[in-house]
């Protein structure tokens, strides 16, 4: 799996971006999702603007992305809770797609190491699935932003530019 990671960052591999709803990337990578959410005891409330404008991206990549914040949220809540998914305009420029969880949260002192090789904030991560997002997400000219509170949760704020 390590090696895997590393490969997916190293290679240069053949995109093809295309115009795409990111709603409906969202929705289809959220249907898998959900059902690992209810085997772990989590309730997944999604809030998706519909009227969005197209985003320029590679489907997959994106998905990927997806599905590695949300395996994170669920992975911070053993014991169940819930994940708030929204999708909304964030500004003139730029879309979010934000996950908010109910976990413990993150000391200030390890968000900074976040997305770094080997750095993980759970016991047998290795860090490298956060460090392929953040590369993804700079491919399509976005950014990753967390914020967190201890005992409140984290939320993760994905935000991408849209076509105009």
């Amino acid at each position: 799996m390590i090696t895997d990671e590393f490969l997916s960052l190293a290679k240069p591999q053949a995109k093809t971006y295309k115009d795409k709803h990111i709603q409906d990337i969202l929705e289809n990578t959220l249907k898998l999702a959900e059902v690992q959410g209810i085997t772990e005891k989590i309730h997944v409330k999604k809030e998706i603007d519909l009227h969005l404008p197209l985003v320029i991206c590679e489907e997959n990549q994106l998905k990927q992305v997806f599905s590695n914040i949300f395996k994170n949220a669920v992975e911070s809540m053993p014991s169940g809770g819930t994940v708030t998914i929204q999708l909304k305009r964030f500004n003139q420029e730029n879309l979010v797609v934000r996950f908010s969880d109910e976990g413990p949260g993150i000391t200030q002192e390890r968000m900074q190491h976040l997305g770094k090789p080997f750095y993980s904030t759970k016991e047998k991560g290795t860090g490298l699935g956060l460090m392929v997002c953040y590369k993804i997400i700079r491919e399509h000219k976005g950014e990753i932003n967390f914020v967190s509170e201890l005992g409140k949760g984290t939320t993760v704020d994905i935000l991408l530019p849209f076509k105009k």
